[in-house]
């Protein structure tokens, strides 16, 4: 049962002082970055919540900042970002009317499409910042460090769309999803059930497959589970 709203800010709050209390470089030069739900509200009241997980935060800074803060007052910027531009397509596809990509217009001519990031939730699995390319190793090890705290992230949020970026993997054990049931697909592989749907994609800024399929595979899959669903019966 979906929780109420309160209870919703209450969860985020306490993931977020978990985050600034357990996430600490032994060495003291860098800080968390906080990730999640960009706006609650707005998150709250769509029928498919929807969750990005990505494996690190890029920050040569040191971190010590929020993502959903940084979303709110620099969304322009993320509409320029090669890792965040698919994100927003995706994300505007799906939550449209399940738009594909010859239905949209470019970003650079309407950048008010990246608004859409403020109806998602995000979080990577590191939680402290990195570079531009980090070993499957440190991510793995990131995982097994940080997993109480992504695994209450995705109770808390209680998300129907999961997309892994090349990070599913890591979840396989702990969330079952390769049990459930699966498409195959160019581009990403779908495992659903009548509860969710997750998607196992490359990162958002691969180069292997063209943005094209890369974005209407992700919209018709959600698109294709989520008329099935709304069939079954009542939601």
């Amino acid at each position: 049962m979906k929780v109420n709203i309160e209870t919703l800010r209450a969860k985020c709050k306490e993931i977020e002082e978990l985050i600034w209390r357990e996430c600490v470089d032994p060495s003291g030069k860098a800080e968390p970055i906080i990730d999640g739900i960009v706006d609650i509200d707005t998150y709250y009241n769509e029928p498919l919540r929807i969750l990005w997980i990505l494996k690190e935060p890029y920050d040569e800074d040191g971190g010590g900042w929020s993502f959903p803060k940084a979303f709110k007052e620099k969304t322009s910027e993320f509409s320029k970002s090669p890792t965040f531009q698919p994100i927003i397509y995706v994300s505007y596809g799906i939550l449209n009317n399940f738009l594909l990509w010859d239905d949209m217009e470019y970003i650079q001519e309407s950048p008010d499409m990246a608004n859409v990031l403020f109806r998602i939730a995000y979080i990577n699995i590191k939680k402290m910042p990195g570079g531009s390319r980090t070993s499957g190793e440190v991510i793995d090890e990131a995982y097994g460090r940080y997993k109480p705290i992504l695994l209450k992230q995705i109770e808390a949020y209680e998300p129907n769309v999961i997309v892994g970026g090349n990070t599913l993997d890591f979840f396989k054990d702990d969330l079952k999803f390769k049990t459930l049931n699966k498409v195959a697909l160019e581009s990403l592989v779908a495992y659903s059930n009548s509860e969710a749907i997750y998607l196992d994609a490359y990162h958002p800024a691969q180069t292997q497959i063209k943005r094209e399929v890369y974005v209407d595979e992700m919209v018709t899959a959600v698109k294709n589970w989520w008329n099935k669903r709304k069939k079954a019966g009542p939601l």
